[in-house]
């Protein structure tokens, strides 16, 4: 049986640098595979539909066609 004495999740006896490079190399752990699960979501999404990813030009068409159209800030300033 073990029992474990120490209240961190690391020993105490580490250096600060250390610590604070696992922090980084973690958090860098982290960001690279939430990127390779996003990118293998699109891939599959590639693979399944291939024109999925082309929608969005038509939802950005669609959208753009209701947002109201202002003139040119030239013609808005008063001459004078």
């Amino acid at each position: 049986i073990t029992i474990k004495l120490s209240t961190f999740g690391y020993n105490t006896a580490m250096e600060w640098w250390t610590f604070v490079g696992m922090i980084f190399t973690n958090a860098a752990r982290s960001l690279a595979v939430d990127l390779g699960a996003l990118f293998l979501a699109f891939a599959a999404i590639k693979a399944v539909f291939p024109f999925a990813l082309d929608l969005h030009h038509r939802v950005l068409l669609a959208i753009a066609s209701f947002l109201p159209t202002y003139p040119p800030m030239s013609q808005q300033l008063p001459s004078g």
